[in-house]
């Protein structure tokens, strides 16, 4: 077998990693349930008490790591989070506004050098200087 053979395997950036998953729905309804409970989502005005956001967060996780985590199926895991029907509906409503928030949330601009008045002069830019003071 040669190098080539062993290294070279098909890769396709649209998979996701929930491609095999029956469950990848839940696994990314608990991963947005972890979102809207941290910093960001929090200054935006999606808070919770203190009892309701442990309840969330327990969910979230329990449904972004199905079937491989705590709970095996969605049902299991609303089960073991202790929420009752009035908290899922709070939480379901709060969910579809942070869907809609995080939308319209601004991308991400790439990263762009930002003038940095502390910044040190480059190599260049010493030498330019000690050349001037050199001459006079």
């Amino acid at each position: 077998m040669k190098i080539n053979e062993v290294t070279e395997v098909a890769i396709d950036p649209k998979r996701s990693n929930y491609a095999n998953n029956k469950y990848s729905d839940a696994n990314k309804y608990g991963q947005r349930m972890q979102r809207m409970i941290d910093k960001d989502a929090v200054e935006a005005g999606f808070v919770l008490d203190d009892e309701l956001w442990g309840k969330v967060s327990s969910l979230g996780s329990m449904l972004s790591e199905i079937p491989d985590g705590l709970a095996k199926t969605p049902q299991e895991a609303i089960q073991k989070s202790r929420m009752s029907k009035e908290e899922m509906a709070k939480v379901g409503s709060m969910m579809a506004k942070f869907e809609k928030w995080e939308k319209s949330k601004p991308t991400a601009q790439a990263d762009e050098p930002e003038d940095d008045e502390f910044a040190a002069p480059s190599d260049d830019e010493i030498a330019r200087q000690a050349d001037r003071a050199a001459r006079g």
